[in-house]
C-alpha cells in the first residue's frame, strides 16, 4: 500500500480527501484538485487498496480508511503545496455551496489566509451562539481574535460568550482590556462595571473589589474595609428597611436620573 506507488490521479485525489479531514464527495474533492483522469477508476483504486472508505449517512461520501493514512499522505506535502491544497478546498467548498462556517476557519487558516479565517469564525461563532454552543462559540472567537487582534469588538464578543458559557473569570479582564480601547467614558465605566461583577461572581472577590472601589467612590457609595463594618452597615440598614416598611413608588427608568441609574447599576454588581 505503498503512497508512493499510486498513479498521479489517485494521489492527487487521495491529497484533497486527506486535506478536507472529514467525509467529502469524490467529485468535491476531485475538483479541490482540478483532478485529470478518471474519478471512478481514482476511487476504486484507492478503495481497493484500503486508503479511502465510503462515509457520510448516505454512503455518498469518502475519508481516508485511517488516520494515520491521512497524516502520511499530508506529510508527503511541502508547507507551500500544504497550504495551497487547502485554499483551493476552501474555495471549493464555498462553490459547491457546503461551506459551513467552523470547516471554513480550518481551511482557511491552514491555507495562512487569516483575514478570512477570522470572518469565518465570526460567523461560526454567530451560528453557535444562536444555538446554545457557547463553548463551540468561545473557540471561534478566540481563533477569530488570533486573526484581528487588534479589534477590540471581539474581546466583547469572546467575553460574553464566556460568561455565557460560565466561565466568568476569564471574561473579566478582557472586559477591562476592552475598556482600555474604548474612547467613550460611559462606555468605559460600563465594561469595569462588568468586568468586577463577573469577578465577583467567579468567588474572585479581592479582584473585583479592585475594579469595583473606584468607581463606588466616583459616585460617593461608601464600602466598608472590614467584615465588622459591613455587617454592622448591613443591619443598620435592615433595621431602617423594618422601620419604614416595604413601600415604594413604583417608576420606570427613563423617570430617574442616569446617576442614579449608574449607582443602581453599580449597587447589584456587589
Amino acid at each position: 500500500r505503498s503512497l508512493a506507488k499510486l498513479d498521479p490521479a489517485a494521489s492527487a485525489l487521495l491529497e484533497a480527501i486527506a486535506v478536507a479531514g472529514l467525509p467529502i464527495a469524490p467529485e468535491l474533492a476531485a475538483r479541490a484538485v482540478d483532478l485529470e483522469g478518471d474519478l471512478r477508476a481514482a476511487v476504486a483504486h484507492l478503495r481497493a487498496n484500503r486508503l479511502i472508505r465510503t462515509a457520510g449517512a448516505a454512503g455518498d461520501a469518502v475519508e481516508c480508511y485511517h488516520q494515520r493514512i491521512a497524516r502520511a499522505t499530508l506529510m508527503r506535502l511541502a508547507p507551500e503545496a500544504l497550504a495551497e491544497r487547502h485554499r483551493r478546498m476552501a474555495a471549493a467548498l464555498i462553490e459547491a455551496g457546503r461551506a459551513e462556517p467552523e470547516r471554513l476557519v480550518h481551511h482557511w487558516f491552514s491555507a495562512g489566509d487569516l483575514g478570512r479565517a477570522g470572518e469565518a469564525a465570526g460567523e461560526a461563532a454567530e451560528v453557535s451562539l444562536r444555538t446554545c454552543a457557547f463553548e463551540s462559540a468561545v473557540r471561534m472567537l478566540e481563533i477569530a481574535r488570533s486573526c484581528r487582534p487588534h479589534d477590540p469588538a471581539l474581546n466583547r464578543k469572546l467575553a460574553q460568550a464566556l460568561v455565557s458559557a460560565g466561565r466568568s473569570a476569564e471574561a473579566a479582564p478582557l472586559l477591562l482590556e476592552a475598556s482600555a480601547t474604548t474612547n467613550r467614558a460611559a462606555v468605559s465605566k460600563r465594561l469595569r462595571r462588568e468586568a468586577g461583577e463577573h469577578w465577583m461572581l467567579s468567588g474572585s472577590l479581592a479582584q473585583g473589589l479592585v475594579v469595583l472601589r473606584p468607581l463606588l467612590a466616583e459616585l460617593e457609595i461608601g464600602y466598608p474595609e472590614h467584615e465588622t463594618a459591613a455587617q454592622q452597615q448591613l443591619s443598620a440598614q435592615l433595621g431602617r428597611l423594618v422601620r419604614r416598611a416595604l413601600v415604594w413608588a413604583e417608576r420606570s427608568a427613563m423617570e430617574l436620573p442616569s446617576r442614579e441609574l449608574e449607582r443602581h447599576d453599580l449597587c447589584w454588581s456587589l
